[in-house]
């Protein structure tokens, strides 16, 4: 808007400035007020002449003199008509009036504006090959190769070079670099176990059976390696035996040092495993893979129903008959009355979200889904905004949910509240197509499931779960 008012004033200004010479009448004042004069003279002399005021003789040298200068000021006059012919200087006037307004503007728009840029496309199409970063990569991935091949046995440099294409994703390249460099250092263990978990990450974090071997080999080289350790725990996990991968995962941690960079990661995945198939850590004792004849955690103190400790919820004691299988008695009540306690400050002391979370995951561990979901709810309660409590719930519920029963509309309105926060939760989104699957509504099913894929990194495990499910309803 603001190019149109000052173009609009510039023409104004120039039309305003060229107008008195395209309204003039091309005739110039001057030389007609001497033509008009030198008429006047020779008229006036011929009346001199006939009055006999003056020779002939002395008017004939006037006379000549003046139609000289007459003659003079005519040609002036028809010199300044030729020049300055109304159509010419009218369209003179016109393309000055217009067009230095509109070649200032094109200027400006190409070397003043930060936000419009007409110069030719192939200046402003820049390649992505040509991006610094890019260029820069490419340099380095070019060195290294030239490198490598005047020295195979850098470690250094395979390690550089591997690792460079694991930065951009080139999975492919990276494990064809870590099979060369693991052909000129067969026994170097870092270099084995980086190839064991790009093997992962390029199976979408699924461990095979070949993979899992390899794993296992490493350990036999060496047999503290914690990448190997954590994968192989993985495996079991992911291979319905979380028992096994826990007590592996307990053997890794209990001797870790507290500043080792992959101490959180573990916790947290058997943190993971341990909420969703009900165990507690604490229960499974620790295992290293390659021990042999170790304990077997399935087999541990059985109780008569004498032993447990009754329940009595007046006096904020739960049941813990659900895991009277995996603990003495002295820890049973232990577990009890620390469960019970915590609800009991909860509920008539400060109450807290933490503390709600803490109780809402004891009751899960406890198999009481009820009290689990009502502790989570309490959790919500506080912290409305948080999708954690309220992805505990969904979860939950849909635990509870039979091959035939209906999905109730607690769990829609959960994950509606999931998506609302953040519309782009996977878990909401994974929730969202289970819902749609169970009413029977495949294709918004898949809608949210391919979002999810589209959300979820690419060496997310939890892919291929999403991707057979997919598959499995286009068969349908």
């Amino acid at each position: 808007m603001i190019w149109i008012i000052l173009s609009s004033i510039s023409v104004i200004t120039i039309i305003i400035i060229l107008w008195p010479m395209i309204n003039n009448n091309f005739e110039s004042n001057e030389e007609l007020l001497a033509i008009n004069f030198y008429n006047k003279q020779l008229e006036d002399l011929q009346k001199d002449i006939d009055s006999n005021l003056i020779s002939k003789n002395e008017a004939e040298d006037i006379r000549i003199e003046i139609n000289r200068r007459l003659l003079k000021s005519s040609n002036s006059a028809n010199a300044i008509k030729t020049e300055n012919r109304p159509q010419a200087l009218l369209w003179s006037s016109i393309t000055i009036a217009l067009g230095i307004p509109f070649l200032t503007l094109i200027i400006y728009m190409n070397l003043g504006s930060p936000e419009f840029n007409i110069s030719n496309e192939k200046e402003t199409n820049i390649p992505l090959d040509d991006h610094p970063e890019e260029k820069n990569i490419k340099n380095l991935i070019l060195t290294l190769s030239n490198r490598l091949e005047l020295n195979p046995n850098d470690i250094e440099g395979w390690f550089l070079l591997a690792r460079t294409y694991r930065e951009i994703n080139d999975i492919k390249n990276s494990l064809e670099v870590y099979r060369n460099a693991i052909s000129f250092n067969p026994n170097t263990i870092p270099l084995l176990s980086e190839y064991g978990e790009a093997l992962v990450v390029a199976n979408n974090g699924i461990i095979n059976q070949e993979t899992q071997s390899f794993f296992y080999d490493i350990l036999r080289k060496d047999i503290n390696n914690p990448r190997a350790r954590f994968y192989i725990g993985l495996s079991f996990s992911q291979n319905d035996d979380p028992k096994k991968a826990i007590a592996i995962w307990r053997d890794l941690t209990k001797d870790a040092p507290p500043s080792a960079p992959w101490l959180d990661i573990v916790r947290q995945e058997m943190s993971r495993v341990a909420v969703e198939e009900g165990v507690i850590p604490m229960s499974i004792t620790p295992a290293h893979p390659l021990a042999s004849n170790s304990q077997n955690n399935n087999e541990v103190e059985k109780f008569t129903e004498d032993t447990i400790p009754q329940s009595d919820e007046d006096n904020y004691l739960p049941d813990v008959s659900s895991i009277a299988d995996n603990f003495s008695n002295d820890n049973l009540k232990m577990i009890q009355e620390m469960v019970g306690g915590l609800q009991a400050r909860l509920e008539f002391g400060e109450e807290d979200y933490e503390g709600w979370l803490q109780l809402g995951r004891s009751y899960i561990v406890l198999k009481n889904n009820t009290k689990a979901i009502n502790a989570f709810e309490n959790a919500a309660r506080l912290m409305p905004m948080e999708i954690f409590p309220l992805i505990q719930i969904a979860n939950l519920l849909i635990k509870g949910l039979g091959p035939n029963d209906e999905v109730p509309n607690q769990l829609e309105e959960i994950n509606a509240k999931i998506l609302d926060i953040n519309n782009q939760n996977p878990d909401g989104l994974f929730i969202a197509g289970l819902i749609a699957e169970k009413k029977g509504d495949y294709d918004l099913a898949l809608i949210h499931w391919n979002n999810l894929l589209k959300s979820l990194p690419k060496n997310d495990t939890a892919i291929a779960s999403v991707k057979k499910r997919i598959s499995l309803i286009k068969r349908e």
